[in-house]
């Protein structure tokens, strides 16, 4: 009867032992912040689709869809 309390011991023990190692080898980014690469977006400027308003910004449908993607994959 003791001789099992000794084996589940035993196999709890190498269980934490593994699950910390793994916890270990986790790759981390400790607090730093990756710098992301640019992303250059292209078009030609129709309108509504893709044009330049009267401040000089981009607008129109694919711009607000540029502009979502980025956001979602998080630039």
């Amino acid at each position: 009867m003791g001789n099992i309390y000794k084996e589940k011991k035993t196999v709890f023990v190498w269980n934490i032992v593994f699950f910390l190692s793994v916890c270990a080898c986790m790759r981390g980014n400790n607090g730093e912040k990756e710098e992301l690469p640019e992303i250059v977006i292209g078009g030609s400027l129709y309108a509504p689709y893709f044009y330049r308003d009267v401040s000089g910004s981009y607008a129109g449908i694919d711009a607000e869809l540029a502009a979502e993607a980025c956001r979602r994959i998080g630039y």
